[in-house]
Protein backbone atom coordinates (compact mmCIF):
# COMPACT_ATOMS: atom_id res chain seq x y z
CA UNK A 1 0.00 0.00 0.00
CA UNK A 2 1.51 3.46 -0.93
CA UNK A 3 2.16 6.05 1.51
CA UNK A 4 0.15 8.62 -0.62
CA UNK A 5 -3.91 8.80 0.91
CA UNK A 6 -6.35 8.38 -2.00
CA UNK A 7 -9.10 10.31 -1.72
CA UNK A 8 -12.56 10.40 -3.10
CA UNK A 9 -15.79 12.45 -1.83
CA UNK A 10 -14.09 13.15 1.34
CA UNK A 11 -13.39 9.03 1.74
CA UNK A 12 -9.92 8.40 2.50
CA UNK A 13 -8.32 5.01 2.02
CA UNK A 14 -8.00 3.87 5.59
CA UNK A 15 -11.63 4.68 5.95
CA UNK A 16 -12.63 2.62 3.16
CA UNK A 17 -10.26 -0.86 4.26
CA UNK A 18 -12.06 -0.49 7.68
CA UNK A 19 -15.50 -0.82 5.97
CA UNK A 20 -14.07 -3.42 3.75
CA UNK A 21 -12.21 -5.61 6.74
CA UNK A 22 -15.41 -5.04 9.22
CA UNK A 23 -17.72 -6.53 6.42
CA UNK A 24 -15.62 -9.40 5.64
CA UNK A 25 -13.71 -12.03 8.05
CA UNK A 26 -10.08 -12.24 7.36
CA UNK A 27 -8.53 -15.64 6.73
CA UNK A 28 -5.03 -17.23 5.72
CA UNK A 29 -4.13 -17.17 1.97
CA UNK A 30 -4.00 -20.84 2.66
CA UNK A 31 -7.40 -21.31 3.49
CA UNK A 32 -9.31 -18.91 0.81
CA UNK A 33 -7.00 -20.98 -1.56
CA UNK A 34 -8.24 -24.41 -0.45
CA UNK A 35 -11.70 -22.67 -0.49
CA UNK A 36 -11.57 -21.79 -3.79
CA UNK A 37 -10.24 -25.07 -5.05
CA UNK A 38 -13.40 -27.08 -2.89
CA UNK A 39 -15.87 -24.83 -4.82
CA UNK A 40 -14.27 -25.32 -8.41
CA UNK A 41 -14.35 -29.23 -7.51
CA UNK A 42 -17.66 -29.50 -6.27
CA UNK A 43 -18.49 -27.12 -9.20
CA UNK A 44 -16.92 -29.14 -11.90
CA UNK A 45 -18.45 -32.81 -10.40
CA UNK A 46 -21.72 -30.91 -10.35
CA UNK A 47 -21.05 -29.77 -14.12
CA UNK A 48 -20.06 -33.57 -14.82
CA UNK A 49 -23.07 -35.00 -13.87
CA UNK A 50 -25.17 -33.03 -15.39
CA UNK A 51 -23.19 -32.75 -18.46
CA UNK A 52 -22.67 -36.41 -18.49
CA UNK A 53 -26.84 -37.17 -18.15
CA UNK A 54 -27.58 -34.79 -20.14
CA UNK A 55 -25.39 -35.60 -23.30
CA UNK A 56 -27.22 -39.29 -22.83
CA UNK A 57 -30.70 -38.04 -23.08
CA UNK A 58 -30.28 -36.28 -26.47
CA UNK A 59 -31.03 -38.47 -29.90
CA UNK A 60 -27.67 -37.83 -31.87
CA UNK A 61 -24.77 -35.38 -31.51
CA UNK A 62 -26.15 -32.06 -32.02
CA UNK A 63 -29.13 -32.46 -29.55
CA UNK A 64 -26.94 -34.16 -27.11
CA UNK A 65 -24.63 -31.23 -27.22
CA UNK A 66 -27.64 -28.46 -27.11
CA UNK A 67 -28.92 -30.39 -23.61
CA UNK A 68 -25.37 -30.58 -22.12
CA UNK A 69 -24.88 -26.74 -23.17
CA UNK A 70 -27.59 -25.89 -20.98
CA UNK A 71 -26.64 -28.74 -17.55
CA UNK A 72 -23.72 -26.98 -17.85
CA UNK A 73 -25.12 -23.43 -18.04
CA UNK A 74 -27.45 -24.43 -15.22
CA UNK A 75 -24.53 -25.63 -12.53
CA UNK A 76 -22.20 -22.69 -13.39
CA UNK A 77 -25.33 -20.01 -12.72
CA UNK A 78 -26.20 -21.75 -10.00
CA UNK A 79 -22.65 -20.54 -8.40
CA UNK A 80 -23.30 -16.89 -10.14
CA UNK A 81 -26.03 -16.72 -7.86
CA UNK A 82 -24.72 -18.02 -4.96
CA UNK A 83 -22.08 -15.32 -5.21
CA UNK A 84 -24.07 -12.41 -5.94
CA UNK A 85 -27.99 -12.67 -5.89
CA UNK A 86 -29.23 -14.94 -2.98
CA UNK A 87 -30.23 -13.42 -0.09
CA UNK A 88 -28.53 -13.63 2.94
CA UNK A 89 -31.20 -16.08 4.72
CA UNK A 90 -31.33 -18.41 1.70
CA UNK A 91 -27.57 -18.67 1.87
CA UNK A 92 -27.76 -19.54 5.48
CA UNK A 93 -30.18 -22.24 4.41
CA UNK A 94 -27.75 -23.72 2.32
CA UNK A 95 -25.04 -23.09 4.30
CA UNK A 96 -27.30 -24.95 6.97
CA UNK A 97 -28.22 -27.90 5.06
CA UNK A 98 -24.54 -28.37 3.78
CA UNK A 99 -23.55 -28.16 7.34
CA UNK A 100 -25.54 -30.84 9.02
CA UNK A 101 -25.92 -32.70 5.67
CA UNK A 102 -21.92 -33.23 4.89
CA UNK A 103 -21.71 -34.93 8.04
CA UNK A 104 -24.10 -37.46 7.11
CA UNK A 105 -22.81 -37.99 3.99
CA UNK A 106 -19.46 -38.84 5.54
CA UNK A 107 -21.26 -41.13 8.25
CA UNK A 108 -23.23 -42.56 5.13
CA UNK A 109 -19.99 -43.50 3.69
CA UNK A 110 -18.08 -44.81 6.30
CA UNK A 111 -21.46 -47.37 7.00
CA UNK A 112 -21.47 -48.29 3.43
CA UNK A 113 -17.93 -49.11 3.16
CA UNK A 114 -18.34 -51.46 6.45
CA UNK A 115 -21.41 -52.91 5.22
CA UNK A 116 -19.44 -53.88 2.14
CA UNK A 117 -16.86 -55.55 3.79
CA UNK A 118 -19.40 -57.22 5.76
CA UNK A 119 -21.20 -58.51 2.00
CA UNK A 120 -17.59 -59.68 0.82
CA UNK A 121 -17.15 -61.72 3.87
CA UNK A 122 -20.70 -63.09 3.63
CA UNK A 123 -20.19 -63.70 -0.30
CA UNK A 124 -17.06 -66.05 1.04
CA UNK A 125 -19.15 -68.08 2.96
CA UNK A 126 -21.73 -68.36 0.15
CA UNK A 127 -18.93 -69.75 -2.34
CA UNK A 128 -17.37 -72.13 0.24
CA UNK A 129 -21.16 -73.20 0.62
CA UNK A 130 -21.26 -73.95 -3.02
CA UNK A 131 -17.81 -75.73 -3.35
CA UNK A 132 -19.02 -77.85 -0.60
CA UNK A 133 -22.14 -78.33 -2.10
CA UNK A 134 -20.38 -79.20 -5.45
CA UNK A 135 -18.32 -81.46 -4.31
CA UNK A 136 -20.96 -83.34 -2.52
CA UNK A 137 -22.82 -84.17 -6.33
CA UNK A 138 -19.75 -84.94 -7.81
CA UNK A 139 -18.99 -87.86 -5.48
CA UNK A 140 -22.76 -88.97 -5.77
CA UNK A 141 -22.56 -89.15 -9.68
CA UNK A 142 -19.61 -91.35 -8.84
CA UNK A 143 -21.36 -94.13 -7.13
CA UNK A 144 -23.56 -96.82 -8.18
CA UNK A 145 -27.24 -96.66 -7.81
CA UNK A 146 -27.32 -100.50 -8.76
CA UNK A 147 -24.80 -101.34 -5.72
CA UNK A 148 -26.30 -102.47 -2.34
CA UNK A 149 -23.99 -100.14 -0.65
CA UNK A 150 -23.78 -97.63 -2.75
CA UNK A 151 -27.30 -96.87 -1.82
CA UNK A 152 -26.85 -95.67 1.55
CA UNK A 153 -24.17 -93.27 0.81
CA UNK A 154 -26.02 -92.06 -2.00
CA UNK A 155 -28.82 -91.11 1.17
CA UNK A 156 -26.59 -89.70 3.17
CA UNK A 157 -24.53 -86.98 0.29
CA UNK A 158 -28.36 -86.13 -1.06
CA UNK A 159 -29.51 -85.20 2.19
CA UNK A 160 -26.14 -83.47 2.91
CA UNK A 161 -27.23 -81.81 -0.72
CA UNK A 162 -30.50 -80.16 0.15
CA UNK A 163 -29.25 -78.92 3.58
CA UNK A 164 -26.55 -77.01 1.63
CA UNK A 165 -29.23 -76.03 -0.66
CA UNK A 166 -31.55 -74.79 2.60
CA UNK A 167 -28.46 -72.74 3.96
CA UNK A 168 -27.59 -71.09 0.28
CA UNK A 169 -31.34 -69.74 -0.37
CA UNK A 170 -31.60 -68.55 3.12
CA UNK A 171 -28.27 -66.61 2.67
CA UNK A 172 -28.74 -65.71 -0.42
CA UNK A 173 -31.72 -64.02 0.30
CA UNK A 174 -29.73 -61.75 3.26
CA UNK A 175 -27.04 -60.40 1.24
CA UNK A 176 -27.30 -58.38 -1.81
CA UNK A 177 -26.40 -59.25 -5.37
CA UNK A 178 -23.39 -56.55 -5.39
CA UNK A 179 -21.22 -55.06 -2.02
CA UNK A 180 -21.98 -51.42 -3.92
CA UNK A 181 -25.76 -51.70 -3.37
CA UNK A 182 -25.16 -53.12 -0.30
CA UNK A 183 -26.19 -50.69 2.13
CA UNK A 184 -29.57 -49.77 0.13
CA UNK A 185 -30.40 -53.71 0.92
CA UNK A 186 -30.05 -53.00 4.65
CA UNK A 187 -32.02 -50.44 5.09
CA UNK A 188 -34.91 -51.70 2.81
CA UNK A 189 -35.29 -54.52 5.00
CA UNK A 190 -34.67 -53.03 8.50
CA UNK A 191 -37.50 -50.45 7.79
CA UNK A 192 -39.36 -52.44 5.59
CA UNK A 193 -39.41 -49.71 2.35
CA UNK A 194 -38.82 -51.14 -1.03
CA UNK A 195 -34.86 -50.83 -2.32
CA UNK A 196 -36.03 -48.79 -5.14
CA UNK A 197 -37.09 -46.22 -2.87
CA UNK A 198 -34.53 -46.27 -0.13
CA UNK A 199 -32.00 -46.07 -3.61
CA UNK A 200 -33.69 -42.85 -4.88
CA UNK A 201 -33.71 -41.06 -1.31
CA UNK A 202 -30.47 -42.03 -0.58
CA UNK A 203 -29.20 -40.49 -4.27
CA UNK A 204 -31.64 -37.45 -4.23
CA UNK A 205 -30.27 -36.22 -0.70
CA UNK A 206 -26.33 -37.16 -1.92
CA UNK A 207 -26.69 -35.06 -4.89
CA UNK A 208 -28.90 -32.35 -2.62
CA UNK A 209 -25.96 -31.88 -0.16
CA UNK A 210 -23.30 -31.51 -3.05
CA UNK A 211 -24.97 -28.48 -4.83
CA UNK A 212 -26.04 -26.89 -1.29
CA UNK A 213 -22.43 -27.59 -0.39
CA UNK A 214 -20.85 -25.75 -3.45
CA UNK A 215 -23.37 -22.78 -3.51
CA UNK A 216 -22.42 -22.51 0.51
CA UNK A 217 -18.92 -21.93 -0.23
CA UNK A 218 -19.27 -19.70 -2.95
CA UNK A 219 -21.66 -17.59 -1.08
CA UNK A 220 -19.16 -17.85 1.75
CA UNK A 221 -15.94 -16.63 -0.33
CA UNK A 222 -17.73 -13.00 -0.87
CA UNK A 223 -17.83 -12.89 3.16
CA UNK A 224 -14.09 -13.26 3.75
CA UNK A 225 -10.71 -11.95 3.02
CA UNK A 226 -7.01 -12.97 2.53
CA UNK A 227 -3.71 -11.23 2.73
CA UNK A 228 -3.23 -11.99 -0.73
CA UNK A 229 -7.06 -11.02 -1.87
CA UNK A 230 -6.73 -7.80 0.42
CA UNK A 231 -3.46 -6.91 -1.51
CA UNK A 232 -5.21 -7.01 -5.32
CA UNK A 233 -8.44 -5.29 -4.49
CA UNK A 234 -6.25 -2.41 -2.62
CA UNK A 235 -4.30 -2.26 -5.95
CA UNK A 236 -7.16 -2.30 -8.22
CA UNK A 237 -8.97 0.50 -5.67
CA UNK A 238 -5.59 2.78 -5.78
CA UNK A 239 -6.28 2.34 -9.58
CA UNK A 240 -9.57 3.28 -9.97
CA UNK A 241 -9.64 5.84 -7.67
CA UNK A 242 -6.50 7.48 -9.44
CA UNK A 243 -8.98 7.52 -12.53
CA UNK A 244 -11.35 9.25 -11.02
CA UNK A 245 -9.67 11.96 -8.76
CA UNK A 246 -7.94 12.60 -12.41
CA UNK A 247 -10.96 13.08 -14.04
CA UNK A 248 -12.36 15.21 -11.28
CA UNK A 249 -9.30 17.75 -11.87
CA UNK A 250 -10.06 18.19 -15.10
CA UNK A 251 -13.80 18.54 -14.25
CA UNK A 252 -12.93 21.34 -12.05
CA UNK A 253 -10.21 22.83 -14.54
CA UNK A 254 -12.65 23.20 -17.03
CA UNK A 255 -15.33 24.73 -14.70
CA UNK A 256 -12.85 27.33 -13.55
CA UNK A 257 -12.32 28.47 -17.27
CA UNK A 258 -16.04 28.40 -18.14
CA UNK A 259 -16.74 30.81 -15.13
CA UNK A 260 -13.37 32.63 -15.49
CA UNK A 261 -14.60 33.43 -19.13
CA UNK A 262 -18.01 34.64 -17.99
CA UNK A 263 -16.44 36.96 -15.27
CA UNK A 264 -14.26 38.29 -17.64
CA UNK A 265 -15.80 38.60 -21.06
CA UNK A 266 -13.78 40.31 -23.60
CA UNK A 267 -14.88 42.52 -26.70
CA UNK A 268 -17.20 41.85 -29.73
CA UNK A 269 -14.43 41.30 -32.11
CA UNK A 270 -12.38 39.32 -30.26
CA UNK A 271 -15.20 36.59 -29.67
CA UNK A 272 -12.41 33.19 -29.52
CA UNK A 273 -11.28 33.18 -26.41
CA UNK A 274 -7.90 34.45 -25.86
CA UNK A 275 -6.63 31.16 -24.29
CA UNK A 276 -7.70 29.05 -27.35
CA UNK A 277 -6.48 31.84 -29.56
CA UNK A 278 -3.13 31.93 -28.50
CA UNK A 279 -2.76 27.89 -27.34
CA UNK A 280 -2.52 25.41 -29.84
CA UNK A 281 -2.06 22.31 -27.68
CA UNK A 282 -4.13 21.01 -24.41
CA UNK A 283 -2.78 20.85 -21.13
CA UNK A 284 -2.15 17.70 -19.63
CA UNK A 285 -4.81 17.02 -17.06
CA UNK A 286 -1.86 14.69 -14.36
CA UNK A 287 0.95 16.77 -13.86
CA UNK A 288 3.45 14.96 -11.45
CA UNK A 289 3.98 17.25 -8.50
CA UNK A 290 7.81 17.00 -8.18
CA UNK A 291 8.01 18.72 -11.92
CA UNK A 292 4.93 21.31 -11.25
CA UNK A 293 6.96 22.58 -7.84
CA UNK A 294 10.22 23.42 -9.98
CA UNK A 295 8.16 25.38 -12.46
CA UNK A 296 6.03 26.65 -9.43
CA UNK A 297 9.93 27.43 -8.05
CA UNK A 298 11.00 29.26 -11.32
CA UNK A 299 7.64 31.38 -11.82
CA UNK A 300 7.79 32.39 -8.01
CA UNK A 301 10.93 33.48 -8.60
CA UNK A 302 10.32 36.34 -11.20
CA UNK A 303 9.31 39.63 -10.29
CA UNK A 304 5.57 40.59 -10.51
CA UNK A 305 4.41 41.80 -13.93
CA UNK A 306 7.34 40.03 -15.71
CA UNK A 307 6.12 37.82 -18.41
CA UNK A 308 6.42 34.20 -18.46
CA UNK A 309 7.06 32.18 -22.06
CA UNK A 310 5.89 28.93 -22.73
CA UNK A 311 8.85 27.67 -24.24
CA UNK A 312 10.48 28.69 -20.80
CA UNK A 313 8.00 26.23 -19.17
CA UNK A 314 8.53 23.87 -21.83
CA UNK A 315 12.38 23.69 -21.05
CA UNK A 316 11.44 22.07 -17.70
CA UNK A 317 8.52 19.93 -18.38
CA UNK A 318 10.09 18.61 -21.71
CA UNK A 319 6.43 18.47 -23.08
CA UNK A 320 4.32 20.91 -24.93
CA UNK A 321 1.22 19.36 -22.89
CA UNK A 322 2.80 19.07 -19.60
CA UNK A 323 3.86 22.72 -20.16
CA UNK A 324 0.01 23.77 -20.40
CA UNK A 325 -1.08 21.61 -17.94
CA UNK A 326 1.58 23.63 -15.14
CA UNK A 327 0.26 26.77 -16.43
CA UNK A 328 -3.45 25.53 -15.82
CA UNK A 329 -2.62 25.15 -12.72
CA UNK A 330 -0.83 28.27 -11.90
CA UNK A 331 -3.78 30.12 -13.62
CA UNK A 332 -5.84 28.31 -10.80
CA UNK A 333 -3.53 29.12 -7.99
CA UNK A 334 -3.69 32.80 -9.12
CA UNK A 335 0.27 33.02 -9.38
CA UNK A 336 -0.28 33.99 -12.96
CA UNK A 337 -2.31 35.74 -15.61
CA UNK A 338 -3.27 35.37 -19.30
CA UNK A 339 -3.68 38.58 -20.97
CA UNK A 340 -5.84 39.51 -23.90
CA UNK A 341 -3.18 39.02 -26.59
CA UNK A 342 -2.26 35.62 -25.23
CA UNK A 343 0.85 36.10 -22.88
CA UNK A 344 1.13 34.96 -19.52
CA UNK A 345 2.41 37.49 -17.01
CA UNK A 346 3.63 36.90 -13.16
CA UNK A 347 0.86 38.25 -10.43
Amino acid sequence: MTSNILAVNGCNIHDVIDSYQTDRRAVSDRMYSLLHCLVILLTGCSICIAGAYAWGLGEGVPQSAILTATAVGIEVALVFFAAVMYPKPVMAIFGLIAGVGVLLISILTITSFLLSQQHQQEHADIKNRETYRAELLANRARLDISNMKDRGTMAILSNRIEEADRALSGMKARVPETKSTAVYHYIAKSFGYPVEAVSLALRGFYGLIVVCTAVALAGYLETIYSPKSLGQWLRTYESQTKTINGAVERLSNIQIAQARRLEFPVAESDSIEAADRHRRTAGAGDVPDSLYSKVKTEVASLASGAAIPVHQVRAITKRQTLAYGCIDRLLNENLIKQEANGRYIRV
